[in-house]
């Protein structure tokens, strides 16, 4: 499986100061731990965008620590409490044949038929928690809408799994996932009918 390579360099530890710098110089600080001594690396925040627009935020990734090749599991994206912006990473190394529990996200495909029939697409969830080999690990799990009608919901038990990914324990395979439901009638017109209704009286009628 394409996993996307994070160009990383170690970095020194040092205190709040060292790493506003490092963010400032266009890096975001992380720690590499697991299966030896934690590691404190910074990776090119262009580098980290790209990652989490296109795979999300728990895939396994390569870090290419100065030619060196680390397989991990990214486990932690912190964020600043007031602007969101990314300011830490948290790296997990993995064996590709270790059992890891990790979060995939999930891709809606088929909303164009849903949207052709009148329909609309309310995803109630985006991502789903798994267990299996890290080898095995998806980058994303598909939910396919393309044969879903208005009244329809996909659940959990509903998603195909690839061979050797389990639902983490603890998933409720019942949740729905997406809900094909029609388009919301506007509040204020929804208001109009059901006032017109209580009165016994004819709704307003739309001016010309």
């Amino acid at each position: 499986m394409l996993r996307t390579r994070l160009t990383s360099r170690p970095r020194t530890v040092g205190r709040r100061a060292l790493l506003t710098r490092i963010r400032r110089e266009g890096y975001i600080p992380g720690v590499v731990y697991g299966h030896g001594d934690p590691l404190s690396i910074q990776i090119p925040i262009r580098e980290v965008e790209h990652l989490l627009t296109h795979q999300g935020s728990g895939g396994l990734v390569d870090l290419d620590l100065e030619g060196t090749i680390q397989t991990a599991l990214l486990k932690e994206v912190g964020r600043h409490p007031a602007t969101g912006a990314i300011v830490n990473l948290g790296f997990q190394r993995v064996a590709l044949s270790e059992i890891i529990s990790a979060r995939v996200p999930l891709t809606v495909v088929g909303v164009g038929h849903v949207e052709e029939n009148g329909g609309v697409a309310q995803i109630q969830l985006d991502h789903l928690d798994v267990h299996c080999r890290a080898g095995d690990l998806p980058t994303t799990l598909p939910v396919d809408v393309s044969q879903s009608e208005i009244g329809d919901a996909i659940r959990i038990a509903d998603l195909a799994l690839p061979p050797g990914v389990e639902l983490a324990q603890g998933v409720d395979p019942g949740q729905v996932v997406v809900s094909i439901t029609s388009p919301a009638v506007p509040r204020m017109v929804e208001e109009e009918l059901e006032a017109s209704e209580a009165a016994g009286t004819e709704p307003p009628r739309a001016s010309d």
